[in-house]
């Protein structure tokens, strides 16, 4: 799966490379191409599996590292 954002800028970037390898030669628009690519890749929505149990689960790519508790702030405001 992949955002449809995804699929916009890389259908933009694509149709570019298009019309710059009709106006400069087939060579030019790789750059445009591999930027289309990367889009796909970059917007790319797979489905995730959140484990059982007691886990804290990253809100994107990456790893929870460390769960430091804090102190809740104090409520008492200063009277003046």
């Amino acid at each position: 799966m992949i955002v449809i954002d995804g699929i916009y800028y890389a259908a933009a970037l694509a149709g570019a490379g298009f019309l710059v390898a009709g106006w400069r030669g087939p060579g030019s628009p790789r750059p445009l191409w591999l930027l289309a690519a990367f889009c796909l890749y970059f917007f790319r929505d797979p489905d995730r599996s959140i484990p059982a149990g007691p886990v804290a689960v990253a809100p994107a790519d990456g790893k929870v590292v460390a769960v430091n508790p804090k102190a809740p702030p104090s409520t008492a405001s200063a009277s003046s």
